[in-house]
């Protein structure tokens, strides 16, 4: 690795009195003595090189002793770091138990793994989480007692995790939010029903969505100070010192709106929300300075002070509309930033039906797959039935004409026949000849299993119910294995278009990343970002992000939906496919999303275009996970191939039985007819 000091011993097969090791650059280093047959030198490596070694005898003679070796110059990769738990944003109740943990690792060695935090913008506490680790990966978590802090609905807490290698380098993960609601959620009944709420409810709801993209922002670049020039982080923080001022208008005009109505002195939750919302502007005011002063780290404590004061006020507000039933209309909020909205509108859309978009990633036959995993569940519930009533009447053959098992072999003969007029249904609703091919030969084994009753009943002889008892187990494994190939079929359909549509995201957002290096590399310092060819690239980058956004929430619901039918014959696969759906959660993809669309829109293009990159490797990493899972599909654990063994086993075992049998019976009545003649033959003699 670059920097490193590395001291190079040769070991001679004969004392030597010195030598040199030569670069290939033209100098040398002496090799001082290090034992009686042992010479080193040291050098500090700083690129790639290459060095044999000569050595002198007692007769001060020198030659070449060594070939030539090479000196590869490693440059120190970061450390990466990332949240495990909880992987994502929460809203805990102010008495809840928090537990955060995150996982780091490195090329060489970690030296520090932290986690920190802020109460309410309050100074950022440290938490170590591996203490003493100096291994490559480390790992660890910590609980917050949320009740210890004695917060109330709307309160903020903020971590994130920090990783330091032994070189130094520094890794930050995402800054995590943490919104404090109260014990139960309270819907009026105008949000229950879909109405709109008042113009004050949407501008203080936006007031507050703001502010956290103005923390993310400044947060953003912070982790990517070192990436950015002087007048790239000097126009950054003139634009965010512009917004925070701007939002800090809006919060003192929405104060000053409901105090001219007169209603602070109504009840204790208006005071309170005019009060917040006053506090919230206070802390603006530095935050905002201290971004045109590019100070971004300190402005972090105040920006986040201004947004818990804000996530009060909403919280003081749902209680308001709550306690009066939100009677009255009112008009739509400010359209500033709508662009924008449309991606959080489109992120938080609950009231779209996605039924059909689940009913499309199962080929539109989700009850028809779910019944389709049932028949095979009971196939294997048949077959094994049938193989135990087998062995009971084979280990104890009279017991066999008992009158229970007689009406347990018809039960299975019924069950079996009702899961063959199933599985035809099935066969013509799904247009499938594998399903009608399995549905045959189960309604084939109900004919063997009637065969057997007849057997036992005394119209066939022992090894012909054996021999129909096996036949029946036999289609009914076979069957079983058939719809397993039915399934198997859709299972790779369905992973080719989750592989498709992973890769398709990924594409999308190469395509996004390129465009806004390309406006990041022309943009031009202190040129206003508005003219006719920003806005025209930047409207055409919001319609590739909300493609992107749609694509990654079907995405995620296509896969977890997938994983749940696949669990039960995929384990392997599914159990990756659900790693790969988390993952899009966990990396806060759709954050990163409308994080790098709000920098974009302040012609922050040099911002965002790291946030662009960053989110281009999360896809990628995603599309790879797809394909893992894809490959994954067919690999059975060894829990599945040790049952399936067994099975085999068993059946090759009662396919011999059933071959012996007769002979083994015609040998008996050969030996017992011929003992009287042997009688005769000795009476004889």
């Amino acid at each position: 690795m670059k920097g490193t000091t590395v001291t190079v011993i040769a070991h001679t097969d004969v004392p030597a009195k010195g030598g040199r090791m030569v670069l290939d650059n033209g100098s040398d280093l002496p090799l001082s003595q290090a034992g009686e047959r042992q010479l080193q030198a040291s050098l500090t490596v700083s690129k790639d090189a290459m060095y044999h070694v000569r050595l002198r005898d007692h007769l001060g003679r020198e030659a070449r002793a060594s070939e030539e070796y090479i000196i590869q110059a490693v440059t120190d990769a970061p450390p990466t770091v990332r949240l495990t738990r909880p992987g994502h944003d929460m809203d805990p109740t102010p008495v809840e138990e928090v537990v955060a943990g995150f996982e780091a690792q490195d090329d060489v060695r970690l030296a520090d793994l932290q986690m920190r935090y802020s109460v309410n913008g309050t100074p950022e506490k440290s938490v170590a989480l591996a203490p003493g680790n100096r291994e490559q990966e480390a790992s660890g978590t910590h609980t917050l007692q949320l009740e210890d802090y004695q917060l109330v609905p709307g309160d903020l807490v903020t971590l994130y995790g920090v990783a330091k290698d032994a070189a130094g380098a520094t890794a930050r993960t995402e800054m995590y939010f943490l919104q404090v609601r109260p014990f139960e959620r309270n819907y009026n009944q105008s949000q229950m029903a879909g109405g709109g709420g008042g113009g004050m409810q949407q501008e203080n709801t936006f007031l507050s969505e703001r502010q956290k993209e103005i923390i993310a922002a400044t947060w953003n670049i912070v982790r990517k100070q070192d990436q950015q020039r002087a007048d790239q982080l000097a126009e950054a923080g003139q634009v965010l010192s512009t917004v925070q001022r701007n939002l800090r208008e809006q919060a003192d005009t929405l104060a000053s709106r409901v105090s001219s109505r007169e209603l602070v002195g109504v009840n204790e939750e208006f005071a309170g929300l005019v009060e917040n919302l006053k506090k919230a502007s206070e802390a603006m005011g530095p935050a905002a300075a201290l971004l045109e002063k590019q100070k971004f780290q300190q402005a972090l404590s105040p920006e986040q002070t201004a947004l818990q004061h804000l996530l009060r006020a909403e919280a003081l507000f749902r209680d308001i509309q709550v306690a009066s039933g939100n009677q009255g209309g009112g008009g739509g909020g400010g359209s500033s930033g709508r662009d924008l909205a449309d991606l959080f509108s489109l992120e938080l859309d609950t009231s779209k039906n996605q039924y059909e978009t689940l009913r499309q990633m199962g080929g539109g036959g989700g009850e028809n797959n779910a019944e389709l995993n049932e028949a095979q569940r009971k196939l294997e519930e048949l077959a094994r039935r049938q193989e135990d009533l087998s062995r009971q009447q084979r280990d104890k053959p009279k017991e066999s004409l008992q009158a229970a098992s007689r009406w347990e072999q018809e039960m299975l003969r019924r069950e079996a026949e009702e899961l063959a007029r199933r599985l035809e249904r099935l066969s013509r609703q799904m247009n499938s000849s594998q399903v009608g091919q399995a549905g045959q030969m189960v309604s084939q084994a109900a004919r063997d299993m009637q065969q057997q009753s007849g057997s036992q009943s005394g119209s066939g002889s022992p090894s012909d119910n054996r021999s129909e008892g096996a036949r029946a187990s036999d289609r009914l494994r076979e069957a079983g294995e058939t719809l397993a190939g039915q399934q198997n079929q859709q299972d790779q359909q369905a992973m080719q278009r989750l592989k498709e549509n992973a890769e398709d995201a990924a594409r999308q957002q190469q395509k996004i990343a390129e465009d806004v290096r390309h406006q990041a590399a022309t943009q031009t310092p202190g040129k206003d970002p508005s003219g006719t060819a920003a806005r025209e690239a930047l409207g055409q980058t919001f319609q590739d992000k909300r493609r992107l956004l749609e694509s990654l929430r079907n995405l995620q619901q296509q896969m977890s939906q997938t994983a749940g039918r696949m669990a039960g014959n995929q384990k392997k696969s599914a159990q990756k496919l659900r790693e790969a759906a988390s993952s899009i959660q966990e990396e806060r993809m759709a954050d990163k999303v409308r994080q790098g669309a709000w920098m974009e829109q302040q012609g922050l293009w040099p911002m965002a275009a790291p946030v662009e990159e960053e989110l281009q490797g999360d896809l990628g990493k995603l599309a790879e996970r797809v394909r893992d899972a894809q490959r994954a599909l067919g690999q059975k654990g060894l829990e599945d191939k040790l049952r399936e063994a067994l099975s085999a086993a068993e059946r090759v075992r009662q396919g011999l039985e059933s071959m012996e049998a007769p002979g083994q019976q015609g040998g008996s009545q050969e030996k017992a007819g011929n003992q009287p003649g042997d009688r005769n033959q000795q009476a004889n003699r």
